[in-house]
């Protein structure tokens, strides 16, 4: 057996796991810019595209799931709308999208749902207040869909690492919201529309 090298199997193997992983990437990216009016030349054109595109392969080929591939796709085709395709921004929004599990995706995907629906209610209906409250509205959604509370408060403590969601004291306990950044992050990348393309796209996709 060689020692100090990959053995001739094993090479032909990783080699054809990233190829096969580097298509599948392409395949998301180019789908995301085409509905987007975007050319991939128009990518690779920006001083900052092929870092940044870079970047993205290299994230197919530590094996992350389609869903954060698809989300990574959308923060490219959302930096080229607002005109900033830049290398440094992408990073910083690039690593938390990369290491979301599924579970959280989801989280992250109904705290923002209920995030703008909710009006401000004034001090003195603090009962009110909490019934509106955007953590109560994503527990019971997410019970609904057979979560148990445990589950629900798990995750989204997860969460805490991507930057994307906050905690705060509430009610005896701790309740999580949206954060700035998610909050920037979501006027270009469409968490609902990424779980919905892979969940379309796969027939029995499961959790991360």
């Amino acid at each position: 057996m060689k020692s100090g090298g990959i053995l001739p199997v094993g090479r032909a193997a990783l080699n054809a796991y990233l190829k096969r992983r580097s298509a599948e990437a392409q395949e998301i990216l180019f789908e995301e810019l085409r509905s987007g009016g975007y050319l991939p030349e128009q990518v690779a054109a920006e001083d900052d595209g092929i870092a940044v595109i870079h970047g993205y392969v290299r994230t197919a080929w530590e094996g992350r799931a389609r869903v954060n591939l698809r989300l990574l796709a959308k923060a490219i085709r959302g930096q080229l709308q607002v005109g900033t395709l830049v290398a440094d921004e992408f990073y910083l929004y690039a690593e938390s999208l990369a290491g979301l599990s599924r579970d959280e995706v989801i989280l992250v995907s109904t705290l923002l749902r209920h995030h703008p629906k909710l009006p401000d209610v004034p001090e003195e209906e603090a009962g009110e207040r909490e019934k509106q409250s955007p953590w109560l509205a994503t527990m019971a959604e997410m019970e609904a869909k057979g979560w148990q509370k445990d589950k629900v408060a798990a995750v989204a403590g997860r969460c805490l690492r991507s930057g994307f969601v906050i905690a705060q004291s509430a009610w005896g306990g701790l309740a999580f919201k949206v954060s700035p950044m998610l909050l920037d992050l979501s006027k270009t990348v469409d968490f609902d529309d990424a779980l919905k393309r892979e969940d379309s796209s796969r027939p029995s996709a499961t959790a991360r």
